[in-house]
């Protein structure tokens, strides 16, 4: 009996976040096993992802730079997260730059000087590209690459306020 009891009671107990979960409301995560940190739109025969790629300026000089770099003891797993917040950064308050290529500075000095000490370079600014790929299942290939925005960051203050 306390078996049978046991076992209605825990699938009770499962079935509720389940319900929950199909109207997109899920109220704790830990019962839930994670199915990634995203998902992935499959349309036919071809996959749609977005990878980040960073490129850091110091005298009108271009230096490519990993995330991994960037965010050096971070999992790569949260890197969607912080770029989505903008690395911390401030927005500029700029009116004539478009939605798509927005502008920020770091107005904290210990997360500037933490970003410049993983990038390991003096730099004035950094751009994230947020690239959309998408990829033939069959082939394993590209077929098609478009930049959705671009993020400009920058690290030098003179150039900061000239904007704002």
């Amino acid at each position: 009996m306390y078996k049978l009891f046991f076992t209605i009671t825990l699938g009770l107990f499962l079935l509720i976040p389940f319900g929950l979960r199909l109207f997109y409301k899920e109220p704790f995560p830990a019962v839930i096993l994670p199915s990634g940190h995203g998902k992935r739109r499959l349309d036919s025969n071809t996959l749609k992802n977005i990878e980040y790629e960073c490129f850091a300026y110091y005298n009108r000089k271009r230096f490519k730079i990993t995330l991994n770099k960037l965010l050096q003891p971070i999992p790569n797993h949260y890197y969607s997260y912080i770029l989505k917040k903008n690395l911390g950064a401030t927005a500029l308050k700029n009116k004539t730059s478009k939605k798509s290529n927005k502008r920020y500075y770091f107005d904290d000095f210990h997360l500037k000087k933490w970003y410049l000490k993983n990038i390991g370079l003096e730099i004035d600014s950094l751009k994230v590209f947020y690239n959309q790929n998408t990829r033939l299942l069959n082939d394993e290939t590209t077929s098609s690459s478009k930049i959705l925005s671009i993020k400009t960051f920058y690290f030098n203050d003179s150039v900061t306020f000239k904007y704002q």
